[in-house]
């Protein structure tokens, strides 16, 4: 298990927050010249409190590229309301394993891009995502697939409407692939499937306006058009023919 650097957490501080708005904007511009992104809204599948589950589907984003080998998913968490993704789970796909968690361990602060310095996440065990055997067609973490944020987890996690950082925290999970498949074969899995996708992600969020003891969680949906945000011609030409 990696350890985290208190000290040299602390110490970022304050100060870390310019340079990761910058690296926000800047992260941005660069997908779009570099990266066919596909955007995802979720869904809550369980209710503890109808505004909390609310909140939290008017908040959460996935983003989904690929460079290089890898696809990369990355979580974020923008809203008016103080909420906190402390746990995230992936279920079935193409995915082969994990191979990077873009987060505190891996910030450098010469290099913001590099990692958020507020957000810290570790590889767990099999427990199942909170509420997945409620659904219709029961949502199961695949083995070995399951990140959750370190303790304290509700500071640790993806947070909205941070004292210090605003909406700027996020936490990139990268997975290799089976032999074989690319970016195309993962999206297609978590735009279509019968009854149901064939890759799903699912939220654990917690901390909604600063309480402790609140949380939700959530699944992916399929987005409307509208709402697939593909930077590119790239992109809108996979998208087209991933429809045929």
């Amino acid at each position: 298990m990696r350890v985290m650097n208190v000290r040299r957490k602390n110490l970022i501080g304050t100060r870390a927050f310019m340079a990761v708005a910058v690296c926000t904007v800047i992260g941005v511009f660069v997908s779009t010249l570099q990266a066919e992104v596909t955007t995802f809204r979720f869904e809550a599948i369980t209710s503890n409190d109808p505004c909390n589950a609310a909140i939290g589907e008017d908040q959460l984003y996935m983003d989904v590229y690929n460079t290089g080998s890898t696809v990369k998913f990355r979580f974020r968490n923008e809203g008016p309301v103080h909420s906190s993704i402390t746990g995230i789970w992936f279920d079935d796909g193409s995915l082969l394993g994990i191979s990077h968690i873009i987060d505190l361990q891996t910030y450098d602060p010469c290099d913001p891009c590099s990692g958020h310095p507020d957000v810290d996440f570790e590889p767990d065990g099999n427990q199942n995502l909170p509420g997945a055997g409620s659904m219709e067609y029961p949502f199961v973490a695949s083995e070995g697939f399951t990140v959750k944020a370190d303790p304290p987890p509700a500071h640790n996690g993806v947070e909205s409407n941070d004292p210090v950082y605003g909406n700027t925290e996020w936490v990139q999970i990268e997975f290799d692939l089976k032999s074989g498949q690319t970016l195309a074969d993962v999206l297609s899995e978590l735009l279509t499937g019968d009854p149901f996708p064939t890759l799903r992600v699912g939220l654990h969020v917690q901390s909604f306006n600063g309480t402790t003891d609140t949380s939700e969680a959530y699944v992916n949906i399929v987005p409307e058009p509208m709402t697939i945000c593909l930077f590119g011609l790239g992109g809108l030409a996979l998208l087209r023919k991933r429809k045929r």
